[in-house]
């Protein structure tokens, strides 16, 4: 075989060969070429460094030394079929490189006429780094996920006005409540005896109008078991944009505390 051929893809009339070769040479993501029968015909640069071949070692080979299992299957019977279920349609795939080792892909495949000739294109984008950021965000998420729920303190957030999103099993245990049963209720009317509501609202105004952490004291109504004194540290909840969209509020239960004092 005398080198690798790059893709031919339709053009204006009267733009140079170069631009196109240019195009391709310089491209971040891989672009294969494949015929109806599901050889290679052409990959570019950074399709060989992205696989570990060079085009001399792919093109002419089925497009399935590429893919590990079951993607290989799934090649052979969409090229059985006949079926369009991929042409057009952004998805994430598995690559397999020269080594052996696999890797998380993003292929979009088009269809382009060439004479009386049908070949397919795919754009082909290594998205390992991106999927290994992912990963580490759900493991982040799911740690402080774990320490939310088995802290032995009450963790609430309220929107701006008032209402409950969000609280922990903690709170469950001591307040009797279910999180799903107040969800969307008013903190103040659900929690907070009457006689100190108006202190509570000033408190919470505070907050909103982003003071530094603010520190109080105050009992909760339970469901079952009367009052219990509730040490709170409160901040504002802000988004991604900087804007506040309510109060993370982190609570100690100093019942038993404050009656063994007196």
């Amino acid at each position: 075989m005398s080198g690798t051929r790059r893709p031919q893809a339709p053009r204006p009339v009267g733009r140079p060969e170069a631009c196109y070769r240019t195009l391709l040479e310089c491209a971040v993501d891989g672009i294969i070429t494949i015929d109806a029968a599901g050889i290679i015909d052409s990959v570019n640069p950074a399709t060989e460094q992205m696989f570990g071949y060079s085009g001399e070692e792919l093109v002419g080979h089925n497009v399935t030394i590429l893919m590990p299992l079951p993607f290989q299957e799934e090649h052979d019977s969409y090229l059985e079929t006949g079926e369009k279920k991929i042409i057009g349609i952004a998805r994430e795939v598995v690559g397999q490189r020269k080594d052996g080792s696999v890797f998380p892909l993003d292929l979009t495949i088009s269809e382009v006429l060439a004479g009386n000739s049908k070949f397919s294109v795919g754009i082909l984008r290594d998205v390992t780094e991106r999927k290994e950021a992912e990963e580490d965000l759900r493991s982040e998420r799911d740690f402080l996920e774990s320490l939310v729920e088995t802290a032995h303190v009450i963790v609430l957030a309220l929107d701006t006005e008032g209402r409950i999103v969000r609280f922990n099993r903690y709170m469950e245990q001591i307040s009797g409540y279910r999180l799903d049963d107040v969800r969307g209720a008013r903190w103040l009317q659900t929690f907070i005896p009457e006689r100190d509501h108006e202190r509570i609202s000033m408190v919470f105004q505070q907050v909103l109008d982003t003071y530094p952490a603010v520190a109080i004291t105050n009992p909760i109504v339970t469901k079952e078991t009367g009052e219990r004194l509730i040490e709170w540290h409160n901040t504002a909840l802000r988004n991604a944009d900087g804007r506040v969209t309510g109060v993370l509020a982190v609570g100690r239960d100093i019942t038993k505390r404050t009656s063994l004092e007196s």
